[in-house]
């Protein structure tokens, strides 16, 4: 296994023992980015590589930070730049994303300095789907039927790991119909369905489109007969971000723990 899958792996790993522990942990990863500490290029930053990581750290970005190997970040940031793994192994911890607070070139330290923070998804908000539906498509769409497919699909997604990439307690599925509608011409026989799935950040990119292709295809297979029968449009979208605000209250997730 590559290093920096390793330190990947050792985030993952901590974030699981965290999660079990009553406490709240605060994890700390040290280290620098290029520097060539107790070599003749002693002194040397390169700026331009350490922002590029930088910013992929702050997206976390799993692919991006995967994809250094030690044979170029020894060529581009020399040896002390295998200390990106301590900022891969955070952010698989973390799940979440990051701020940069500070970042500058020093060089009578020989290196640059960053201060950065990441914020930690819980792994307890989302997924939540919600499907809207034109009502004429009421009752042979089947939309309850829907609902426990698409949720089935949600809960069904592993990562690279085997882990869950959704918890249980936290996958919602949630369908309206509106009554009031139009549609393209505006005839009475014209439907849509739209479904947006909105998740916390911090999960892989790969891991993201995996699952909003398995969405897709368990909604075409839901929707093959109408399809055949009627004029129907449907879209999906999956949307990633942090509220500005949030708020929870209930008793679902401890019927979940452990699973």
């Amino acid at each position: 296994m590559r290093i920096q899958r390793r330190a990947w792996a050792f985030g993952e790993a901590l974030r699981r023992a965290c999660d079990e522990a009553p406490e709240r942990i605060a994890l700390v990863g040290t280290g620098g980015i290029s520097h060539w500490p107790v070599t003749p290029d002693s002194g040397k930053i390169n700026e331009a590589w350490d922002r590029a990581f930088l910013r992929q750290w702050s997206g976390n970005d799993r692919d991006a930070m995967l994809s250094y190997t030690d044979e170029a970040t020894y060529r581009d940031a020399g040896q002390g730049g295998f200390e990106i793994r301590t900022f891969i192994a955070t952010a698989a911890a973390a799940r979440g994303s990051g701020t940069v607070r500070f970042d500058a070139p020093i060089p009578i330290f020989s290196v640059g300095c960053t201060v950065a923070t990441m914020t930690c998804n819980e792994g307890e908000a989302m997924p939540h789907l919600t499907i809207q539906y034109t009502a004429n498509l009421d009752p042979e769409a089947r939309i309850g039927m829907l609902c426990a497919s698409l949720a089935e699909v949600l809960c069904g997604q592993r990562d690279d790991a085997g882990e869950r990439v959704f918890p249980i307690g936290g996958t919602r599925v949630l369908a309206y119909p509106a009554a009031a509608f139009a549609v393209a011409d505006g005839a009475p026989d014209r439907a849509f369905v739209y479904l947006n799935v909105r998740i916390a950040p911090g999960r892989a990119p790969h891991l993201v489109a995996t699952t909003g292709g398995a969405l897709m295809d368990a909604v075409r297979c839901h929707f093959a007969a109408l399809l055949a029968t009627r004029s129907l449009g449907i879209t999906l979208q999956v949307d990633e971000g942090a509220p500005v605000f949030e708020a929870k209250h209930g008793n679902l997730h401890p019927l979940f723990a452990g699973r």
